[in-house]
């Protein structure tokens, strides 16, 4: 019976010291090992790099006439329904801006002054404009 453990305990303390071997040891060659075989595959690649001369551009962009001119639309609604609110006017004129529509964008950054006095972004918008 002592024989048995003393063997088990030999078996035990050998796994435990190829534990700690490969513990301490392992990562280091793994490294070695895998940068190795990045090198052997950057050798052995013959194919040149594929050069593509594809657009950057998404496959499908909406125009910005149409958003633009979409978002005038849903403003000039919303001023039927609510025209004392300046931020609704502002928006539409910077709308009219981005389309270089810029007597429109003028009269509504105007009217968002009439209804927001205090409202100085319109009044910095006027200015780029020449208005002020």
């Amino acid at each position: 019976m002592a024989v048995n453990q003393t063997a088990a305990l030999k078996v035990g303390l050998c796994l435990l010291g190829l534990c700690l071997f490969g513990y301490i040891v392992g990562p280091p060659l793994y490294w070695h090992f895998m940068e190795g075989l990045v090198a052997f595959s950057h050798i052995s690649n013959t194919c040149p790099p594929y050069l593509c001369d594809c657009s950057s551009q998404p496959l499908l962009t909406i125009p910005k006439a149409y958003k633009y001119g979409q978002a005038i639309d849903l403003y000039t609604q919303t001023i039927e329904l609510n025209s004392q609110n300046a931020v609704y006017w502002a928006n539409c004129s910077l709308a009219h801006t981005k389309l270089e529509e810029y007597g429109s964008a003028i009269q509504d950054a105007t009217k968002a002054i009439e209804v927001d006095p205090k409202y100085l972004k319109m009044r910095h918008s006027l200015s780029c404009h020449g208005e002020v």
